[in-house]
Parts: C-alpha cells; structure tokens; sequence
C-alpha cells in the first residue's frame, strides 16, 4: 500500500513541476466535480433563488425591477462582468465550484501535505454538500461565498488578506457574519494568544463589514428588498423557522458532511482528554454560530455548509498527528465509505434525497 501511495505521489509531484501546480490544481477539481455529478445528478436549469440571481445578473443595479436578493450582489455583477448572465449564469457557481477545491489543493500543498493528501482534503468537501447541494441546484451562489470564506481562513497569517477576503464573502452572501467569531478565534489560536482577546486584526475583520453595510443602505435607498432584516427578525419567521427545524435538525446536520464529523469530533475528544481546549473553543465557535442561523432561515443543511471550515482545520490537525500514509489510508476509507451513505439534505420540513447521475 505505501508503494502504491509514494508512486501516486512522486507521479503528483513530476506533474505539477512539468505543467504548473495551479493547472494539476484545476484538473484536480475538476475530476472532483465530475465523480461528485455521478453521486448526485447535477441539474442546469436555475430555480427557485438560483433564478432570482441569475435574473438579476442581466441588470444587476437595474432598481426598477424588485429582487428579493438584490443585497448579494457579487454573484450576479461577476455573471454580469464575465457575459455569463440570465440562463449562463448557473455557470458562474459551478466555476467557483472549481476554484474552491482548487484553492483548497493548492493550500495544502503549500503547507506540505502531499499529493494525495491535499486531493483528499478538496475530496472532503467535493463529497459534502458544500459541494453537492450547488450542483443540483444551480444558479445559488453558496460556492462564490465558500471561496472567498476559504481563501479568508487560509491567508489568515497575513491579516489584511484575509480580511480583504472576508469583506468580498459578505457582498455575495450576508451569512458571512455567522462565520467571523469562528474566524477570529481560530486567528488568536494560531498567535498563540487567548481566542476572545481583542486584537487590532479583529478590530480590522470587524471593519471590513462597513463597505457591505454602506452598500446596504445605498440600495435600501433605491428599492425595497424583501430579504432584509426585518424580514429574518421578524416573529413569524423565527416561529415558521423553529417549527421547521425541530425535527430536521439532527438529519440535516448529519447529511452535510456525514461521516465527515469524524474529524471534528475525534480532534475535540482527543483536546479535551488532555486538557488543551484552544482548539475546541475555535470549533465550536465556527459550529455554534454557524447553527444560530437556522433561528433565522429554514434550509438546514445548506445553511450548515458553512461549517466547511471546522472538517478542513480539523482533518488538518489530524493530518500533524499522524505519520507516514496513515492519513491518507484513513482520510481516503473515510471518503469511499461516505460513498455507500445515501446522500440527503434537509430542507423548509422535509428530508430531501439526492439521487446518483444513474437512478435521475
């Protein structure tokens, strides 16, 4: 087996130094994509909020026409900017399907993970809904948000970068926030700092939520949205959304990564066993902020993609504790066994199956 595993690696290593790691990169993601299209049938018409985005996209600062999601604007300005508008723009999430597992592979080659173990750690969330759930529903623009959400944790030793990431995450996406005490913790930790001290870079991550909010206010100016914050805060929407979730909660929590959990759950055991909590407060930061959406919108499995960041942090801890192929054995039985699970996703009451490319 550690035959097999070194030769895979060694021919990785040849093929990024021959042609470039950014294209071995993109030819990773986009065999990702393709095995994650025969586990879920892939669809390519845009609906429901996927065709509100792409309507926006032909006009996106056209005010005449009301738009419920005309705050996330950055998904239909890059369809507007790239031609790629109206019945095209399903192909803008899909593309930035591609560019997060590849941003994600080339990360962790650059931290010295090997060939397979970086295409294992894209592998992770290319067979998670992260992935899955933008696939079979095309136009949302969940992807656009992830990348930028990755590229902020992964630049999160050079502060303005990430910082800059995370501003951009917002205009695609207000559920950003939900994701900013688990990035500011997990930013202390590495420091080696206490995760709640208040820093000049929190200060900075918090700062660059202003231009999102100006922009806000410049289009509450010009036309009334239905997605604002009266809307979320509103008691019947909390009310319809607890009733909604109660049930769902647990299934829909389990399907977005599966058996994926693993990594968090045996990196915050093995922490608490001995006594190390940082990095368990950084988990939970991310997981339970990340939960308290569902107070304010009902798609309980989508909204939990965004707990991407815990699985990656934790399997790359993982990864520092093991020797040799050991992680790539586990990391990769893990992957096929996840495989043999029937993918759902849980969504507005009811549990959701996604059905191989073969029985659509």
């Amino acid at each position: 087996m550690n035959s097999i595993i070194n030769k895979i690696n060694h021919w990785g290593y040849l093929s990024e130094q021959k042609i470039s790691r950014f294209f071995i990169s993109i030819l990773v993601a986009v065999i990702l994509i393709g095995i994650a299209m025969i586990y879920v049938a892939p669809d390519f018409e845009a609906a429901y909020h996927g065709a509100l985005y792409a309507q926006l996209s032909e006009h996106p600062f056209n005010f005449i026409l009301s738009n419920p999601i005309h705050y996330r604007i950055l998904g239909p300005l890059i369809g507007y900017i790239t031609f790629l508008r109206g019945d095209l723009f399903f192909l803008v999430p899909l593309i930035f399907g591609v560019l997060l597992l590849s941003a994600i592979y080339i990360h962790f080659r650059k931290i010295n993970f090997s060939f397979i173990e970086s295409m294992n750690m894209a592998a992770i969330i290319a067979f998670s809904c992260t992935i899955l759930i933008p696939i079979r529903a095309p136009g949302y623009i969940d992807t656009i948000t992830y990348y930028f959400i990755f590229l902020s944790f992964s630049r999160i030793r050079k502060p303005l970068q990430s910082t800059f990431f995370f501003g951009i995450a917002m205009f695609s996406h207000e559920c950003s926030i939900f994701i900013l005490p688990g990035l500011i913790a997990y930013q202390n930790y590495l420091n080696k700092i206490n995760v709640f001290r208040i820093t000049k870079n929190i200060l900075f991550n918090i700062a660059s939520c202003i231009p999102y909010l100006v922009y806000r206010y410049w289009v509450s100016l010009h036309t009334s949205v239905d997605y604002d914050f009266q809307f979320y805060f509103s008691s019947k929407n909390l009310k319809t959304n607890f009733l909604s979730i109660l049930p769902l909660f647990i299934p829909g929590l389990f399907f977005t990564f599966k058996l994926f959990w693993i990594y968090p759950i045996w990196i915050m055991g093995k922490k608490i066993k001995s006594k190390n909590y940082g990095l368990v407060i950084v988990l939970l930061s991310i997981i339970i902020v990340v939960i308290a959406q569902l107070f304010i919108a009902f798609d309980v499995t989508r909204m939990l993609c965004l707990l991407f960041p815990a699985i990656l942090i934790s399997a790359k801890e993982l990864k520092t504790k093991m020797e040799g192929n050991k992680f790539v054995i586990i990391s990769s039985i893990i992957i096929l066994i996840n495989f043999v699970v029937p993918q759902y996703f849980a969504s507005n009451e009811s549990l959701v199956r996604l059905f191989h490319l073969s029985l659509k």
